[in-house]
Order: structure tokens, then sequence, then C-alpha cells
């Protein structure tokens, strides 16, 4: 999809200065407790507090990009039926 930026992509690039490649990334395992956190950050259920350190993580670690763009689609949906 280079070349074409979808709303997730330049949401990610604007937020966290992210490259847009990493979607292309092979996928990684995510931890449970990773995921519930990520999950809560994606709904606007954490604190600010919370918001900067998953901010912070996900720049650290990009692979995890992913999973958050897939979990933003799945309430996007489950919030539009």
């Amino acid at each position: 999809m280079r070349g074409s930026m979808n709303e997730f992509d330049a949401v990610f690039k604007l937020a966290f200065d992210v490259p847009v490649e990493v979607s292309g990334r092979a996928a990684v395992e995510v931890p449970q407790a990773m995921k519930d956190r990520l999950a809560r950050f994606a709904a606007g259920a954490t604190t600010e507090e919370e918001r900067e350190e998953i901010k912070k993580l996900v720049l650290a670690q990009p692979e995890l990009i992913p999973f958050l763009v897939e979990e933003v689609k799945r309430l996007r949906a489950t919030n539009n039926s």
C-alpha cells in the first residue's frame, strides 16, 4: 500500500511519528496483557499517564502498530453495526 496512505497510517504517522512501512513487518505474537492495554488505549479508556506510556511503548516497539490498527478497526466495525 506504499504511495497511498490509509487513514490509520496517517493517524499513526501524525500521532507517533512512526514510519508507515512498519505495517509490512512480520507479525509478532503480542502477549495478552499487552493486547489488553492496547485495546483499552484504542477504545480511549486509558488515563493520560497510561496513554503516554503506551505511546512510548509503541515508539520503541513499532511491531505493535498492526495489532493496534486491527483493534481500532474492530471497534469501529462494532460501533457502526
